[in-house]
């Protein structure tokens, strides 16, 4: 599905499949000092993205300032773009034959691709809260003490990028 280029109906199927991983993930953003975790998939793009933009919409983060930072792997893999593209390719199981272009499809990111998820988040589930009560079984107050771990109170470092 990733490859084929319908990333929407491959995103739908990451919500529903199997929600145990992302249920974990959210279990461990509950604990009372979550410790910092690493998340990752094969181009992370796809199920990272998909747990990443959750977490962010959790958080509060505006719909567009995801979809943004979700196009940025785009720009992130563009230094190994051709070798990671040639990998691919040598794998006859995940390209089944078809070569670059399904290759191309996996590697894609871009910012409409995550605008279409949210929207199916939002439609299909009723948001991300409903999503993580619904499907993953978190109560609502333990899904607002997720919320208050993966949020600071605290202003930001104005200008520190600049800085450094």
């Amino acid at each position: 599905m990733y490859m084929s280029g319908n990333l929407q109906d491959a995103y739908r199927s990451i919500l529903s499949s199997d929600p145990t991983a992302y249920r974990t993930i959210f279990q461990h953003l509950l604990s009372p000092t979550p410790a910092p975790i690493l998340i990752h998939c094969t181009a992370g793009k796809d199920r990272t993205g998909v747990i990443c933009a959750l977490i962010l919409l959790i958080a509060g983060v505006e719909e567009e300032l995801i979809a943004r930072e979700y196009a940025l792997t785009t720009t992130g893999l563009e230094t190994m773009r051709e070798v990671i593209l040639q990998y691919l390719m040598k794998d006859k199981n995940s390209m089944r034959g078809s070569g670059r272009e399904r290759a191309e499809n996996m590697l894609s990111s871009n910012a409409e691709t995550m605008l279409q998820f949210i929207k199916i988040v939002n439609e299909e589930y009723g948001g991300v809260k409903e999503y993580l009560s619904k499907v993953l079984g978190f109560t609502q107050e333990e899904i607002e003490e997720i919320r208050m771990h993966v949020v600071s109170e605290e202003e930001p470092l104005e200008g520190l990028l600049r800085k450094l």
